[in-house]
């Protein structure tokens, strides 16, 4: 009676009501089982293993990459209050030491004025200044073009190398700057001769 009066609404026949109902009651019987992420590994057989153990090494290298960065970026927000105060207190030695012991380029600057102090401010600025030259002059840069690599050498006073292998050597922190096309080369030129301490950004 109700696919009579369907029949009748829709203006179809009820052979084709009737068809229609039993292949929508074979679908709702027939729905697939649902699909988790432990099924589809076993069902990715064994390509699976090398993709699971690639992932476990990608996460671990994620992570380490990320704590020597972290330890990289780590800056002392103490530091210049424990050097005033040492200053006020006459406790010239220990500022030197704190600065010694802290031994970034920052600190290495501050130490050349401590070391200054008593003398004209000239002396002290020129010494500061010679200081920040040594420091620049640490910094090491790679790059395809000898033209660009002179001219930062001139204007800077930036040391250029022959090729990121001597880079690679020389530097604690080592900043990647190509385009993405050459990415994955240079990486894997530097990854050959990385150490433990080296940051890459």
């Amino acid at each position: 009676m109700t696919n009579t009066i369907l029949a009748i609404l829709l203006q179809l026949p009820v052979d084709t009501i009737e068809a229609v109902g039993a292949v929508s009651a074979e679908a709702v019987t027939n729905v697939p089982e649902e699909l988790n992420i432990w099924s589809l590994m076993l069902k990715g057989g064994i390509f699976m293993i090398p993709l699971l153990l690639l992932s476990i090494l990608a996460i671990y290298i994620f992570v380490e990459r990320l704590l020597v960065i972290r330890k990289a970026a780590k800056e002392d927000k103490t530091f210049m209050d424990r050097i005033k105060d040492y200053i006020h207190d006459g406790e010239i030695d220990a500022a030197l030491k704190l600065c010694k012991k802290t031994d970034t380029p920052a600190s290495r600057l501050i130490a050349k004025g401590i070391s200054r102090l008593g003398r004209p401010m000239n002396d002290v600025l020129v010494a500061i200044e010679n200081t920040g030259n040594i420091e620049i002059a640490h910094i090491i840069m790679s790059d395809c073009s000898a033209e660009k690599l002179q001219e930062l050498h001139n204007t800077l006073g930036i040391q250029p190398a022959s090729d990121n292998n001597q880079v690679v050597s020389e530097a604690q922190y080592i900043i990647v700057a190509v385009k993405p096309q050459q990415f994955a080369e240079v990486c894997n030129d530097l990854s050959v001769k990385l150490q433990n301490y080296q940051a890459v950004i």
